[in-house]
């Protein structure tokens, strides 16, 4: 049995390599190595977001449960920045079209929205993954996920969120607010590529 199981996971790690390669550059992160998998797994601005989780672990015995935690990391990293991108994006549509001035509106509806977000980005798929060896610690395995979300999935979801509320919906100019979000992706983007 256990020699099925090792099959199999070797087998899953090299589709996992040979279904994630690229040839593209990766800003890395000091202390990772250059040669990771799923290299298009970037925050990025042109049309969807995504973040590169990673976990280690002391066998490929393990590298199920450790994809699970990886991909967990990952989608905790991509909630936080999707919710960081949301607050900017309400917080300048409240302030120019909305009650800018009555901070209990703008807290609910920005309040709304990222709660709109946690829940979405929990069911967020893995699209890459795969495995390095560790520099930390010999014979380990660094296991590598992407998760990703589109912007046009994370407008959706926000609109959606706001529209279901009586209140948020009475004051909601969605063009306005639709101007703003893409200028927010391109702000995005511009501070990623200094």
């Amino acid at each position: 049995m256990r020699k099925v199981t090792l099959l199999l996971g070797l087998s899953l790690l090299m589709v996992a390599m040979f279904s994630c390669g690229s040839s593209k550059e990766v800003a890395q992160k000091p202390n990772t190595p250059s040669n990771l998998p799923c290299p298009d797994c970037i925050a990025k601005a042109d049309g969807s977001f995504a973040y590169l989780g990673n976990y280690m672990c002391d066998s490929e015995y393990e590298l199920a449960d450790a994809r699970s935690i990886a991909a967990s990391n990952a989608r905790a990293e991509l909630a936080g920045m999707l919710e960081t991108f949301v607050e900017r994006v309400m917080k300048n549509f409240s302030q120019k079209y909305v009650n800018g001035t009555d901070p209990e509106y703008v807290n609910k509806v920005t309040t709304q929205t990222v709660n709109t977000i946690k829940t979405f980005v929990k069911g967020t798929p893995v699209t890459c993954w795969g495995t390095t060896p560790s520099q930390t610690k010999e014979g380990a395995l660094m296991i590598w996920t992407c998760v990703e979300m589109t912007t046009s999935t994370i407008y959706d979801e926000v609109v959606k969120g706001i529209k279901a509320d009586d209140k948020l919906r009475i004051d909601f100019a969605e063009e306005q607010f639709k101007d703003d979000f893409e200028q927010a992706l391109q702000d995005f983007e511009a501070e990623r590529n200094k």
